[in-house]
C-alpha cells in the first residue's frame, strides 16, 4: 500500500490588489473644411484631459484611411462637410460599430462640443 506526503497547509493569506483601471481619454478625430473652426476647437480639445485629439484636418474625399487608422472613437465633423457623404460616413460606421459620429451644430459653443463627445451625444 503507497503512502502518499502531505505538505502542511499553509494559512491563505489575501492581500488586495492596488491595481487601478487607468484612465482612456475619448479618441477623437476632428474634420473641418474651415480653419478657424478647426484650429480653435483643436485648441480646445487638445486641453481637455478626457479628450485624446488624434488629429485635426480638412475633410477630402480620400480621407477615409486617415479615419480607419486614427482608431478614434468619436469622428467630429463640422456642419458643412463637402466631401464625406452619408454613404462614406455609413460605410465607416457599419465597419467600425463602436465609432460614433458626432455632427457640430453651426451654433455650437466649444463646451457642448465637449459635452457632447464626453456624454456619447450625436449631435451638439
Amino acid at each position: 500500500m503507497e503512502t502518499e506526503v502531505l505538505s502542511p497547509i499553509q494559512p491563505a493569506t489575501r492581500t488586495r490588489s492596488a491595481v487601478m483601471t487607468p484612465h482612456t481619454p475619448v479618441r477623437v478625430l476632428l474634420l473641418s473644411d474651415h480653419r478657424l473652426l478647426r484650429d480653435a476647437l483643436a485648441r480646445a480639445l487638445k486641453s481637455q484631459a478626457d479628450i485624446s485629439l488624434v488629429g485635426a484636418h480638412e475633410s477630402s474625399l480620400g480621407i477615409t484611411p486617415e479615419v480607419i487608422e486614427s482608431t478614434c472613437d468619436v469622428l467630429l465633423l463640422d456642419p458643412v462637410n463637402n466631401a464625406l457623404d452619408t454613404q462614406v460616413l455609413d460605410h465607416l460606421q457599419d465597419r467600425f460599430t463602436k465609432l460614433r459620429i458626432v455632427m457640430i451644430d453651426m451654433g455650437a459653443k466649444v463646451a457642448d462640443v465637449i459635452s457632447a463627445i464626453l456624454s456619447g451625444s450625436r449631435t451638439c
